[in-house]
Parts: C-alpha cells; structure tokens; sequence
C-alpha cells in the first residue's frame, strides 16, 4: 500500500526499465558464441549491484558449450559500466540445467 492507502502495482513500485539484445550464431550444436548488451535503468526500490537510481549497461562476449541436451556451460566476459560503481569487468562461468 502506498502513503495514501492505494494499492501499488508491482511494476510501477520498482520504476525500472531496460532491454538487450543478442546476436548468437549456431555454428553446430555443441559451441555457440555470442555478444549481448544490456541496458538497466534501476528504480529507488530495487538495485542492480549497487547501481540504485541510476543507469548500468553491460556488453558481454562469450562461448556457450551445450554438454547434452539438459546441460550447457555459458562461459563470457562481461564489459560493465554503472552511474553508481563505474566500470566493472568480471569473468563469468554459468551451467544452465535445461528441463
């Protein structure tokens, strides 16, 4: 509820907007690189890192190796720039379990 006593919808509490985009090409099934960028706005009640109220985009570069059909290992590296930390470049490794 807000201050006033109306209900707040869950979208327009959090003030958020974004989107990305992502170019992947899938040479055989096993190893698919791509880039991605992501664009966050973050609103006063919600934080991407540390990055509250403020503007973060990420470009990212990276390989996915689908190990079977349930299991692939996203390995990248993320280009990262906030209004709150700066820039912030990180390695990351993921496993996605797919069902």
């Amino acid at each position: 509820m807000s201050n006033s006593g109306a209900p707040i919808s869950a979208g327009s509490s959090f003030n958020t907007s974004g989107y990305f985009g992502e170019l992947d090409y899938e040479h055989n099934s096993k190893f698919i690189p791509y880039v991605r960028y992501d664009s966050l706005k973050t609103g006063k009640y919600l934080s991407a890192g540390s990055a509250k109220n403020g503007n973060a985009n990420a470009g990212i570069v990276g390989m996915a190796i689908n190990l079977d059909s349930y299991l692939r290992l996203n390995i990248d590296d993320n280009f990262a720039h906030s209004s709150a930390n700066g820039k912030l470049n990180t390695f990351r490794v993921q496993a996605q379990f797919i069902f």
